[in-house]
């Protein structure tokens, strides 16, 4: 964890959790990703043939607050989409997807559960990462999904990021947005504007 880095931007915070989820579930699971957002019937196909799987969406960011101290935090919202279906293992005999999917779900909440993902609290400092909150597991169950023999659990949760007491940290902390394929950093003007000709 010595290559973390000291202050994690939202997609920071989304890749360690990928890779703390991929660590700790090993063989349990097909493979753990990155994803960027909401399924599509296409995806779920996808996905089917690669269950049991895990992926984690950073869902959204709430509302910029500050501590008393005037630190600003901003609450990340994660979801991780367990996908499973049946299948056939040797010597077991064939794993239902529903339970497959549920005991997935359950163990994912447990790695989440307390986890700040190595940006913790420390002897130095409070940690830029806050404990989990409001975690829960559902389960998404739908006939569609159902006629496709594919299992869908969501375990959401948020965690609080700090950003730093001035406007200039929290941008550093969120440096990898990008607007017009330019870095938004540093204040910088988000619209990008053409130089006028010389006269």
């Amino acid at each position: 964890m010595t290559d973390l880095p000291a202050k994690p931007s939202p997609t920071d915070l989304r890749a360690r959790i990928v890779a703390e989820l991929a660590r700790r579930l090993g063989g349990a699971v097909r493979s753990v990703a990155a994803h960027g957002g909401s399924f599509d019937e296409q995806e779920l196909k996808r996905y089917a043939l690669e269950a049991p799987a895990v992926r984690v969406v950073l869902v959204g960011m709430g509302r910029v607050g500050r501590y008393g101290t005037g630190e600003m935090i901003a609450p990340l919202h994660f979801a991780a989409v367990c996908v499973a279906r049946d299948e056939a293992k040797p010597g077991v005999g064939v794993l239902n997807k529903d339970a497959a999917c549920a005991a997935l779900a359950a163990s994912v909440s447990l790695i989440v559960d307390a986890n700040r993902w190595g940006w913790g609290a420390t002897p130095e400092g409070p940690g830029m990462v806050g404990a989990p909150l409001d975690l829960e597991a559902r389960n998404e169950y739908s006939g569609s999904l159902d006629n496709k023999g594919v299992a869908l659990w969501q375990v959401t949760w948020s965690h609080e990021l700090r950003l730093g007491i001035d406007r200039n940290e929290a941008l550093a902390a969120l440096s990898q947005l990008f607007v017009n394929s330019e870095p938004f950093v540093g204040g910088a003007d988000p619209v990008a504007h053409p130089a006028e000709p010389a006269p």
